[in-house]
């Protein structure tokens, strides 16, 4: 008498929403972090490993947490899947943290509310939540503003990462801290406008985030080499 096949385990689903680097945008080599993260998965289904993990890149150039607040829910429907084996991973207040006239385009008290209202949406549904600090500017875009009138500063980002640390502790997020090692490696690492990461960075947000995310998973990261 053959033995019963055991059934694979259900497929983990990995919702990354966030702005423009987390879309990947201005990332012509790999497409930026999440879709590195997505080829890599892919990789490891092909290669056997369980739970299969479905990386859906849900960022959105130039949003703040008011844009995620209104567009959340809608969004987790059609691809949450088995809740239990979700993870909703929110990377914001790169643009936030912007100040026009001297403002910033969320302030702090509401991009703190915002993204708590959206942990709460999550855990009502079964999801787990990570939540992705700011990236570093570059020195030179220190207080400057750009094109459109944007000013960035180090001490602003700063607050708004702290802002997430303790949303993290306070709700039992899981905190991705990718400004730290950034901030800590070599330059070279963002395009001339000193925001956005270019390929080289995308490329190491990808070896940041992955085994944060493979630890979410209760399991070890073996990185292949990444363009």
């Amino acid at each position: 008498m053959m033995g019963l096949v055991q059934a694979p385990p259900p497929a983990t689903n990995l919702l990354c929403f966030g702005d423009s680097v987390t879309y990947g945008e201005l990332d012509e080599v790999g497409g930026g972090w999440v879709n590195r993260l997505k080829g890599e998965c892919l990789r490891r289904i092909a290669a056997g490993w369980v739970p299969e993990v479905r990386v859906h890149n849900l960022g959105l150039g130039g949003e703040t947490t008011r844009g995620l607040r209104q567009r959340f829910e809608a969004e987790l429907g059609p691809r949450t899947g088995d809740p239990a084996h979700a993870i909703a991973l929110l990377a914001y207040g790169t643009n936030d943290a912007v100040q026009r006239a001297g403002e910033p385009l969320v302030p702090l008290e509401e991009f703190r509310a915002n993204l708590a209202h959206c942990i709460l949406a999550a855990r009502g549904r079964g999801l787990r939540v990570a939540l992705v600090n700011v990236t570093p500017i570059a020195p030179e875009r220190e207080g400057r503003a750009n094109e459109n009138g944007s000013v960035r500063s180090a001490a602003t980002i700063a607050r708004y990462n702290a802002s997430l640390a303790a949303l993290a502790a306070d709700t039992g997020a899981h905190l991705v801290d990718v400004h730290g090692p950034l901030a800590r490696s070599a330059p070279g690492w963002l395009r001339p406008d000193g925001v956005h990461p270019n390929h080289e960075g995308h490329r190491r947000l990808f070896e940041i985030v992955l085994p944060e995310i493979d630890g979410l998973l209760g399991r070890r990261a073996r990185i292949r080499g990444q363009v």
